[in-house]
């Protein structure tokens, strides 16, 4: 695994969340966590060097409980602590349930 990929790699979400997602929401359709990594390990890689560093940035300060999500419906703070790519290869920062 390249450096910026072993850095990153446990914030990526964990099998338990990402079948929870799979089974809550019909747009996550990888057959298993397997195909979902290595999915989120190719965007990862074709980003350009200045995003991999900000990813990389972005997984120091979710490590350091800097990053928090607002639910704006009901003006909620959430520790954020994970992130992966979606299927359209869209950002997505994940907060613990």
């Amino acid at each position: 695994m390249p450096t910026i990929i072993s850095e990153v790699y446990p914030f990526i979400v964990d099998q338990y969340t990402y079948e929870r997602m799979q089974h809550m929401n019909d747009n996550v359709n990888f057959p298993n966590y397997q195909e979902f990594l290595e999915f989120n390990i190719k965007c990862i890689d074709e980003l350009s060097p200045e995003d991999q560093m900000w990813l990389l940035t972005l997984c120091k300060k979710l490590k350091s409980n800097m990053i928090h999500l607002v639910d704006t419906e009901h003006c909620v703070e959430f520790d954020a602590d994970s992130f992966y790519f979606n299927q359209n290869k869209k950002l997505c920062i994940a907060n613990p349930r």
